[in-house]
């Protein structure tokens, strides 16, 4: 948000540094006024524009981890229904992938993971 508060002020100092500028040009008073006005509310629409960006960014980011956790959960599930079913259908499973969840091997449980995360993805589109 940090860069965000700087952009406002960048923009706000040239909006209203246009603003005298028209002010000095044009001696009539009303036109420094609609100047500074507008200037307010260029001003006030990038504001809203930098926050309404940096919600949906936040939502994306909220998204994201959602989907990754809810993939995370359905690989466990697959990965403990698996190994539970193997054996009713005379097949054994690789020693090294036959134990709980969490004593997966990192890349054998990233890989699921990301294979239900893109199932998820492709259902949901």
């Amino acid at each position: 948000m940090k860069t965000e508060a700087r952009i406002q002020s960048v923009v706000m100092f040239i909006v209203l540094t246009i603003a005298v500028v028209i002010g000095a040009i044009f001696p009539n008073p009303w036109v420094f006024i609609y100047a500074l006005g507008g200037a307010c509310i260029v001003s006030s629409l990038s504001l809203a524009f930098i926050v309404i960006r940096s919600e949906i960014r936040r939502l994306h980011k909220d998204d994201e981890e959602r989907s990754t956790n809810e993939a995370e959960r359905l690989a466990k599930r697959f990965h403990e229904t698996y190994e539970r079913l193997a054996p009713q259908y005379n097949y054994k499973t690789r020693k090294e992938s036959a134990v709980p969840w969490d004593e997966v091997p990192e890349s054998n449980k990233s890989l699921m993971i990301a294979v239900c995360k893109e199932l998820i993805e492709r259902k949901n589109q």
